[in-house]
This record gives C-alpha cells, sequence and structure tokens, in this order.
C-alpha cells in the first residue's frame, strides 16, 4: 500500500483543498510523526545529561534515601486512568488506520504513532527507566502529548476544509473527522493525567526527605541527651 492511496491529493505539502495547510497525505506522514521523532531524539540527550551529572549525584552529601511511596487509592485510580486513555489512543489509531486501508486511502505513517504512545507510557511506568532520563516528564508532557493535541488539531482543521464527503464509502469524511477529534480530546486528557501525576510524585518525595530531616534531628538530640547523661 502506497503512503496517499487514492487520496484526491499527492504527499506533497501544498494543498488545493485545505491551503493553507498541508495535504492529508503529508499531515499523516510528516506531521503527526514529527513530535515523536523528536521525542526519540531528546532521549540519547537527557540520558547525556544524567552521565554527566552522575558524578555530583554520587557526592554522599548529594545523596537522598529513596523511599517507596504506598500508593493509596486515588493514586492507583489517577495511574489506571493514564493507562486507560493511552490505550483510548492506541485502538482509535488502530480504528482509522484500518478503515482507511478498507477505502485504499493509504495510512502515511499512522502506525509510527504506537512507538509516541508505547514509549510514553514505558517511560512512566520506569520512572524515566528508573532514574536515568532526568526530566522525562517534560518529554512526554511537551513533544508527546501536546505535540501529538496540536498535531491532530492540524488533521481536523484539514480534513474540515474537504469536500469530498466520501458519502457511501466504508470511512466517510465526518467519521473520520469524529476519530481524529477524539484522539486530540484524549492527548489532553493524558497531558491532565501527566502532570497531576508528577505533581503528586514531586510532593511525595519531597514529605519523604521531610520526614528523613526530621528523623536525622531527632536522632541527633538523643545523642546529645545520651552523652550529657553520660
Amino acid at each position: 500500500m502506497t503512503l496517499c492511496g487514492v487520496r484526491p491529493e499527492g504527499f506533497g505539502p501544498s494543498s488545493s483543498i485545505s491551503s493553507p495547510l498541508p495535504t492529508s497525505c503529508f499531515t499523516d506522514t510528516i506531521l503527526l510523526p514529527l513530535p515523536i521523532w523528536l521525542f526519540l531524539a531528546s532521549l540519547p540527550a537527557l540520558c547525556a545529561v544524567h552521565h554527566l551529572t552522575r558524578s555530583s549525584r554520587l557526592n554522599p552529601e548529594n545523596q537522598t534515601i529513596s523511599v517507596p511511596s504506598r500508593k493509596n487509592c486515588v493514586q492507583r485510580t489517577l495511574v489506571g486512568l493514564y493507562y486507560a486513555f493511552i490505550m483510548v489512543n492506541i485502538l482509535m489509531e488502530t480504528l482509522e488506520i484500518v478503515r482507511l486501508s478498507m477505502e485504499n486511502y493509504g495510512i502515511g505513517l499512522l502506525p509510527f504513532i504506537y512507538v509516541g504512545l508505547l514509549g510514553g507510557a514505558y517511560l512512566h511506568f520506569s520512572n524515566g527507566v528508573h532514574g536515568r532520563i532526568p526530566s522525562w516528564v517534560y518529554s512526554n508532557c511537551i513533544l508527546l502529548w501536546i505535540g501529538g493535541f496540536v498535531m491532530n488539531v492540524v488533521k481536523v482543521a484539514g480534513l474540515v476544509m474537504d469536500d469530498d464527503e466520501r458519502k457511501g464509502t466504508k470511512y466517510p469524511l465526518e467519521d473520520q473527522i469524529t476519530d481524529v477529534g477524539v484522539v486530540a480530546g484524549v492527548y489532553v486528557v493524558i497531558l491532565g493525567l501527566e502532570i497531576v501525576l508528577a505533581v503528586r510524585r514531586t510532593a511525595s518525595k519531597k514529605a519523604v526527605v521531610r520526614k528523613g530531616d526530621g528523623e536525622s534531628l531527632h536522632s541527633g538530640e538523643i545523642s546529645k541527651q545520651e552523652t550529657v547523661e553520660r
């Protein structure tokens, strides 16, 4: 199957149907995968930052004790919703790919979207591959979720300007607009959940540090009292 199939316009970025927006094939092949390419390119850079700053973190004075936090009901619910909405977008992308294929409309590089969705989910699950990728939350939020939302909004805008409604086909234009709109909306929900979970994770770490400092201070006072008594 070709990238563009029997779409009314070819691959070129210039469109006579949705000008000034690009052709639908260009959007599916270049624009939608672009944030994912940037996301993948950012990972080695973030790993390099981790490697360069590793020596400073190895200093005992700069180390903090990591205590796994107990996940309460709210936390488990938020995490479950996070992965559930990622799965929703995977299913929505699959639906669009299948229906475009049935019409021989070409699927561009839409399957590459799976890489971004699964990659973002894995980074979240592994906490940035066990801390080796600092600032992974920013990569997820900015490149994957905001980037995915913006590109799908551009795609919806281009589809709305298309005169070919494809009525009587297995994939009418109105259905595709709805599908892509749902995908864009789900990206916003995933972004919100990512931010909320990141804030809760940061607050939990600060609470652990404060608790550790308090215990250290209390232990120090006890030691001083024992010394005086002796």
